[in-house]
């Protein structure tokens, strides 16, 4: 394949050179993000070889319809959905993603169920489930149709060399189908799962401090993922059950006829292997003790994959011309399967500063002040959505979560452990309470939905929007 999709003109003396290094589906979205701005020259770059095409192509078509189960998915908050409206993919990619009408979330083998449902809520869904095939490729398209002079792909291509100028420019080097190729740019967007940003806080020595330092912390789980088929059916449903030590999560798929859910199971790592060693047919039977049966009576498996957990928090995540974002920057528990969402929100925000018309004719130093004022944005959400994500891991999910915390059992850091244990004592009654509070059962949707996070873009007002008014608004593409 060739290294790049289009011809690759000069930047003009105006335009802002961007590099981004990475093209899955954080590159992707950034890349789809900004197309419009006709002051940015864009090179995305990506280790694979990506197909590229103007539209959804025939490999999409098959990722959500005669191969449904054999593709991994991602879950999208309403929020997220909104965005994706708004930045025009959603009617490209909208008929292969299946609503989330309701979510009932509950515990095994206690009573108490917390119900939610998009029409209580006043809007569409409360969530979509989207190959992520399908997903990516109708963000690339979007790029595809911006103007050829302004954005142009290397892949397949590999970051080798990385040197920062004194005038704080990238100069890069790649190793490509082509040979080695070199290239300068004003900015980079480190978008890859971090290597690329190792690589470079690398060449700069001493100069790097903290910079890009990935904080970890080891869950002891393992996420087992599968896609499983149901006789009857989902109906549009999603399923959360807290087992023992963790959890199961069934979301709904879109294609053949409407019967495959997502599955993702966390438990503790001895566990998993136990699981993970079964065939098919007892699998299932494992998958259907835990989840009950009010899912449906499941017949079939496939795409069976594990991989184990953990929180990675990248707490600096700027460096001199250069930003990091997605999983590199936050790597969170899939209890509450907001990861993506995240990173979406992340890309708005720093969508919203390179398409600023401050960035025309930016030199460095107002380069590093949008990057800044990047990071300030972006602080509360990711630190909240961190937090209360990992809270859940303390309060649901960890060995004997029912008795009450201590010291090494490594309760959530921003709370007493006095309070960890007090909230595992109540949480049982906090479900049956909150089913039958339409107010508190609201806010929960709307956590559930991504319009808590504090918000600094112009889609996502500072204050926390109503349903009502986020349903009714017309979102221009």
């Amino acid at each position: 394949m060739n290294s790049s999709w289009r011809h690759e003109p000069a930047a003009r003396d105006n335009m802002l050179k961007v590099a981004i290094i990475g093209g899955g589906l954080a590159g992707s979205a950034l890349a789809m993000a900004v197309r419009s701005a006709h002051h940015l020259d864009l090179t995305l770059v990506e280790q694979r070889a990506i197909a590229f095409d103007s539209g959804v192509t025939a490999s999409a078509e098959a990722a959500s319809v005669d191969a449904v189960a054999d593709r991994r998915s991602s879950a999208l908050s309403y929020s997220s959905q909104q965005l994706l409206q708004r930045f025009g993919v959603w009617p490209d990619i909208a008929r292969w993603a299946a609503p989330i009408e309701q979510i009932a979330v509950s515990e095994r083998g206690q009573f108490g169920q917390v119900a939610l449902s998009s029409r209580e809520c006043g809007v569409p869904a409360l969530g979509y489930v989207i190959p992520n095939e399908v997903l990516g490729q109708g963000m690339l398209s979007q790029v595809a149709r911006a103007d050829a002079q302004r954005f142009r792909l290397r892949s397949p291509a590999t970051l080798t060399q990385a040197q920062l100028t004194p005038e704080q420019r990238w100069v890069l080097q790649f190793d490509t189908s082509d040979g080695v190729v070199s290239d300068t740019f004003d900015l980079l967007v480190f978008a890859d799962g971090g290597k690329a940003a190792e690589l470079c806080s690398a060449s700069l020595t001493e100069q790097s401090g903290a910079m890009f330092e990935q904080h970890r912390h080891d869950y002891a789980q393992v996420a087992i993922i599968a896609n499983i088929r149901s006789r009857t059916g989902h109906e549009r449903r999603a399923f959360e059950r807290f087992i023992d030590e963790g959890a199961i999560a069934l979301l709904p798929l879109a294609g053949d006829g409407d019967l495959w859910y997502s599955l993702v199971v966390t438990v503790n790592s001895e566990r998993a292997q136990r699981i993970n060693s079964l065939e098919d047919a007892a699998f299932i039977d494992e998958i259907q003790r835990l989840a009950g049966f009010e899912p449906g009576i499941f017949t079939a498996v496939k795409a069976r994959q594990s991989y184990p957990l953990s929180l990675l928090d990248m707490p600096g995540q700027i460096g001199p011309a250069c930003v990091v974002i997605g999983n590199a920057a936050h790597t969170l528990h899939p209890v509450a399967g907001q990861g993506f969402n995240l990173t979406l929100r992340d890309v708005g925000a720093l969508a919203n500063i390179l398409t600023a018309r401050e960035m025309q004719n930016a030199d460095a130093t107002a380069i590093n002040a949008g990057l800044a004022a990047y990071g300030q944005a972006r602080y509360a959400d990711q630190r909240m959505l961190i937090e209360i994500t990992d809270l859940l891991v303390e309060l649901f999910m960890r060995p004997g979560s029912t008795r009450p915390a201590v010291e090494d059992d490594r309760p959530n850091r921003w709370l007493p452990v006095s309070v960890v244990s007090a909230l595992r004592k109540s949480r049982r009654v906090g479900f049956a309470m909150l089913n039958t509070m339409p107010f508190a059962r609201r806010e929960f949707a709307e956590a559930a939905m991504g319009l808590w996070a504090p918000q600094a873009a112009p889609w996502q007002p500072r204050q926390r929007p109503r349903i009502e008014a986020l349903a009714e608004e017309n979102m221009p593409s």
